[in-house]
């Protein structure tokens, strides 16, 4: 008997064709220098071009709308879709009142670009991509693609050295290190989050499975980020605790694992610890990437925030502030990063000012409660929304320090808001169905 819940093929095709833009849109062949670096509007920095990237995100929305069926929405559905409606007509009703009252010079049609790419980002990305498109295919070509991209990185390595590095840090065939830290962040959290599944299967199956991981945990390294790093490891903790059935052996390897991590830390901590405090204050260098001062450098970066902020508090100063120049226009090649205050709730007040701010932060509390629900609660979930919570919560701390993640063009903007989209909507239409165990576990209860 056919599902009528399940996507059909046509819908499932467009489907992965907006997850496979994430990561062609971010391709490039720049370090074998086999084509120009920039040739408007077909290539920029050696790969696709932010407009076409753009369009053809905008195109496949509208094609996997058109073949989607209506989903079916519980309580708790729809006051996550009511939270985003008043998200976005927020950042609208900001975004006009800064056209008339802070960037009055600027232009107007510039400012709200930002706006509806905001709209498709939130909307399409964390509500219409989860209601009709399965978690577990999801994952499938996130995995499909992130693996494919590092793997292949890592064989040119040898033959492209130089062209793979940049100052000192990992890109392999993507445009910049923020694409490579995301891709190899991916591909390891959800290879560390299936080890139950994995360790169940044949001996070739595990071995090429370890060789995956391994490989993942080697490209995150090379990119020298640090805080790449704490997620991986943290996913592996979280992994052992909350992942796969707990049966008496299991227990016992659980606990055997969990001991040694414990015993190794307590005795490595006085060196790790050293070595540690060294990098993070741009005492040592972490690899290729130069010495720097993570305290004095966040910091440097909340102060300036905190100026920015300050600057126009009740409305602030907009999505694309970070492309503005003195002449208040922008473009993809006007993007200043040192405007980024790199702290979420600073970042959503110099948007769209203090009711923004207050926004995301409730929003921000409500992710924290439903990722760690989903973990105390996790027999009445499927696998796949477990890994999505174990990904969400090595990335929790991580949101703190970055910024509001509101760009149509980035990796880590539409995977953010796809998983945040997909816990949210966990119990709703076809991708999280209770599983047998929690009705078998039911249907006694009421025996």
């Amino acid at each position: 008997m056919i599902d009528s819940n399940q996507p059909t093929k046509l819908n499932q095709f467009f489907g992965d064709a907006l997850v496979s833009l994430f990561f062609l849109s971010k391709l490039s062949l720049a370090f074998a220098k086999m084509i120009p670096y920039h040739i408007p509007p077909l290539i920029y920095q050696g790969g696709m071009h932010p407009y076409i990237n753009i369009v053809g995100t905008i195109v496949l929305f509208v094609l996997f709308l058109l073949t989607a069926k209506k989903p079916k929405l519980d309580f708790n559905s729809r006051f996550y879709i009511g939270f985003i409606i008043v998200f976005i007509a927020l950042l609208f009703i900001q975004t006009v009142l800064q056209m008339f009252f802070v960037h009055d010079t600027a232009s107007k049609s510039f400012q709200l670009t930002g706006a509806f790419m905001a709209l498709i980002t939130v909307m399409g990305f964390g509500v219409v991509l989860p209601l009709h498109y399965p978690l577990k295919r999801f994952i499938k070509v996130i995995l499909f693609w992130c693996i494919g991209i590092v793997l292949l990185s890592l064989l040119l390595l040898p033959i492209f050295n130089n062209g793979m590095f940049r100052g000192g840090r990992f890109v392999g065939v993507t445009k910049h290190i923020p694409h490579m830290v995301s891709i190899s962040s991916l591909a390891a959290i959800f290879l560390i989050a299936q080890w139950d599944l994995i360790f169940k299967s044949r001996l070739i199956t595990i071995i090429f499975y370890g060789f995956m991981t391994l490989a993942c945990f080697f490209a995150v390294a090379l990119t020298a980020t640090k805080a790449a790093m704490g997620s991986v490891f943290l996913a592996t903790f979280f992994a052992i605790l909350f992942i796969g059935r707990k049966g008496h052996i299991e227990q016992w390897g659980r606990l055997f694992i969990f001991g040694s991590m414990t015993l190794s830390i307590i005795l490595l901590t006085p060196i790790a610890g050293e070595r540690i405090y060294e990098i993070a204050s741009g005492e040592r260098a972490l690899l290729g990437r130069p010495a720097q001062n993570g305290f004095e450098t966040r910091w440097e970066e909340v102060v300036r925030g905190t100026d920015l902020y300050v600057q126009s508090p009740h409305l602030g100063l907009g999505i694309l502030y970070k492309f503005m120049t003195n002449s208040k226009d922008g473009s993809i090649d006007t993007y200043n990063s040192f405007k980024d205050p790199h702290n979420l709730f600073l970042s959503a007040g110099v948007i769209a000012g203090w009711p923004f701010m207050i926004l995301v932060t409730i929003g921000y509390l409500c992710l924290v409660f439903k990722t760690f629900f989903i973990f105390f609660h996790r027999r009445s979930y499927p696998p796949e929304v477990l890994y999505a919570a174990l990904f969400m919560a090595t990335h929790l701390p991580v949101f703190l320090i970055y910024h509001v993640h509101l760009s149509l063009g980035g990796i880590a903007d539409r995977v953010y808001w796809c998983l945040t989209g997909y816990l949210m909507l966990s119990r709703t239409f076809l991708h999280t169905p209770l599983t047998s165990q929690t009705q078998g576990d039911s249907s006694k209860s009421h025996s």
